[in-house]
C-alpha cells in the first residue's frame, strides 16, 4: 500500500507546478470583442499583474483599481497613456499600440517607482 502515499505526493506536486505558473506567467489579456480588456490592481507599491501581454493593433481598455491608500498612476512609457487613480478609486483609458515591443509601465508619483511600482507591457 506504499502506492498511494506516492501517488498523493506527485498529485500534490502536480498542483504545485501549475499554481506556480499561473503565478508567475504574464497576464495575457484575452480578447473581449473588437477591444482587449486588461485589469490592473495598484497597491503599496505594486501593480498586480506587473506584466501584461496584448496583441499589437489592437484597442486596450486598461481599468486601474486602486486598492491603496494614497493616490496611484498608471503610465506607458513611450506612448501617451497615463491613468490617475485615488484611494480606493477605479478608472479606465483605452490605447491602441502598434508597434510591437516591451513598454515600461510605473507610477509617476514621485517616490512610487523606486519603492516598485513598475512593470511591463509586452506588446506581440
Amino acid at each position: 500500500m506504499r502506492a498511494r502515499p506516492v501517488l498523493a505526493m506527485l498529485a500534490t506536486a502536480a498542483v504545485l507546478v501549475v499554481v506556480t505558473a499561473a503565478c508567475i506567467a504574464p497576464n495575457r489579456a484575452a480578447p473581449t470583442g473588437e477591444s482587449t480588456e486588461v485589469r490592473v490592481v495598484a497597491r503599496e507599491f505594486a501593480f498586480e499583474p506587473a506584466a501584461i501581454q496584448v496583441q499589437a493593433g489592437r484597442p486596450i481598455t486598461v481599468i486601474l483599481e486602486n486598492q491603496g491608500a494614497v493616490e496611484h498612476e498608471f503610465e506607458v512609457h513611450g506612448v501617451d497613456f497615463h491613468l490617475h487613480a485615488g484611494p480606493g478609486q477605479t478608472v479606465k483609458g483605452s490605447l491602441t499600440i502598434a508597434t510591437p515591443g516591451t513598454y515600461d509601465v510605473t507610477c509617476e508619483i514621485p517616490g512610487h517607482k523606486e519603492a516598485g511600482m513598475a512593470g511591463e507591457l509586452v506588446v506581440d
